[in-house]
C-alpha cells in the first residue's frame, strides 16, 4: 500500500500519515518507503505521485490519497498510463467532496463533515472571544463510504499501455 500526502508540515497530513502508518502495523504490515510521497494537496501532487510508483520494480497495489484532490491527480495519471482502477490499482481519498461518487469509478473516501469543522471553528472563536481556555482539539469524526475504487489485490504487475505517450510511461511490467 502507498501513501499519498500533502505538505509534510502540516498537522493534517501528519495526522493522516501516522494513521496510515498505525493501520499498517495493526494488520501486520510495514510502510515501504518508496511508496510514501508528500506533495501539496492538489491533482498535480497526485499525478506526479503516479508516475513515481509507475517507475518502481515493484509498484504499489492500493493507494491511500490523504486528499480527494491528490486522489483525482492519481486517476488522471493512471488514465494517462493505462492503468486499470480497481482492477490493477485499489484507490481510497479523504474528505469525501462533492462528485467523486460520479467519477468513473465512483471514489471510495474517508468522509468528514465540513459542517462539523465549522462548528467547531465558530464555538472555539467565540470562546475565545470570552477568555475561555481553548481545548486541545478533538478530532471529527470520519467513516468510510465505499465505492467502486477498490477490489482484491492484483496478482501481476501494471502493464502501462493507454495513450501514454513513451517519454512519460515506464517500461510495460508483466504478471509475477
Amino acid at each position: 500500500m502507498a501513501f499519498v500526502g500533502g505538505p509534510p508540515a502540516l498537522l493534517s497530513s501528519r495526522e493522516r500519515f501516522g494513521a496510515f502508518k498505525d493501520s499498517l502495523k495493526n494488520s501486520g504490515l510495514r510502510v515501504n518507503p518508496d511508496h510514501v510521497f508528500f506533495g501539496d494537496y492538489d491533482e498535480q501532487s497526485g499525478l506526479r505521485a503516479i508516475l513515481q510508483f509507475a517507475a518502481l520494480d515493484s509498484p504499489p497495489t492500493a493507494i491511500f490519497a490523504s486528499a480527494d484532490m491528490l486522489a483525482l491527480g492519481i486517476l488522471q495519471g493512471c488514465r494517462k498510463l493505462g492503468i486499470t482502477v480497481p482492477a490493477e490499482l485499489s484507490l481510497v481519498g479523504f474528505d469525501d467532496i462533492r462528485n467523486v461518487d460520479l467519477l468513473d469509478p465512483p471514489l471510495t473516501a474517508i468522509h468528514q463533515s465540513a459542517e462539523e469543522f465549522g462548528r467547531r471553528a465558530v464555538g472555539l472563536l467565540i470562546d475565545h472571544i470570552n477568555g475561555a481556555e481553548i481545548p486541545d482539539a478533538e478530532p471529527v469524526a470520519v467513516k468510510l463510504v465505499v465505492r467502486h475504487s477498490v477490489a482484491a489485490p492484483r496478482k501481476a504487475h501494471w502493464k502501462l499501455a493507454g495513450n501514454a505517450s513513451a517519454e512519460n510511461r515506464p517500461p510495460a511490467r508483466v504478471g509475477i
